[in-house]
């Protein structure tokens, strides 16, 4: 009877902590097509109310403003795709100091990048558009400087924010992180769709975009201190 009661108030096995995500695959797999369902749908409305609306010109201004920011998350070089495996490693064997200090570490390396690539847009922006595509953009080389300048920060503010989005990732929170990503682009998109109706300019469906995705990786930060309580991403426990 005593072993009996001693096991009942023992504390749960790590097995059922479920730390290799195993029993959470199918979920996670499916939260993610869904989410890049919601991306694709948007990927083919946008654009067709931006020609509708705005008309082919300034379609193909958006089209070259995320060509141009793409090129920015090159400065990555990989490195964001190195938290989820890190964050799992000390996870699994519930290392706090070890995830936070990876975490740390890696959140330094990337706010030193956030910062090449905010250099880099500001000098694409304000310099190289005028020096290079000025005869190319003309009229419209205002709304291209300001849509550049706005989805590269975007582009920053990922980089900036990624070490999040890698713990909930490395805990096999997937369905969270997806979700969150699902809800927050369908809500920027809605408003973009509203200001494109509306007859705003490239600029203002850009900062919409910007403002949407801004809130999505704060909800993200957020969430990952909910998952781990004990998460402490600072710059002193940054370690080489």
């Amino acid at each position: 009877m005593k072993a009996t009661q001693s096991d009942a108030g023992a504390p749960a096995p790590r097995e059922e902590l479920d730390l290799t995500g195993r029993k959470q695959m199918v979920g996670n797999v499916l939260s993610n097509w869904s989410f890049q369902l919601v991306y694709i749908a948007s990927g083919f409305i946008l654009p067709r109310l931006i020609d509708h609306h705005l008309g082919q010109v300034l379609l193909g201004v958006w089209d070259f403003a995320w060509s141009v920011s793409a090129y920015y998350s090159l400065v990555q070089v990989g490195i964001v795709s190195s938290i989820t495996r890190s964050v799992a490693r000390y996870y699994a064997v519930r290392d706090t100091h070890g995830l936070n200090r990876a975490v740390s570490s890696v959140a330094f390396i990337l706010v030193c990048m956030s910062m090449v690539i905010v250099a880099l847009d500001v000098g694409t922006a304000v310099w190289g558009l005028p020096q290079f595509e000025a005869n190319k953009l003309g009229p419209n080389m205002v709304q291209a400087q300001w849509t550049v300048g706005l989805l590269g920060l975007e582009v920053a503010i990922q980089t900036f924010m990624a070490p999040y989005g890698g713990v909930l990732t490395g805990c096999h929170r997937w369905k969270l992180f997806n979700g969150i990503q699902a809800i927050g682009f369908a809500v920027s998109a809605v408003a973009m769709i509203a200001a494109i109706l509306m007859g705003r300019g490239l600029a203002m469906i850009a900062f919409l975009h910007c403002a949407g995705l801004l809130g999505t990786w704060v909800a993200i930060a957020v969430a990952s201190h909910r998952v781990l309580p004990g998460l402490k991403v600072r710059l002193s426990l940054a370690t080489r």
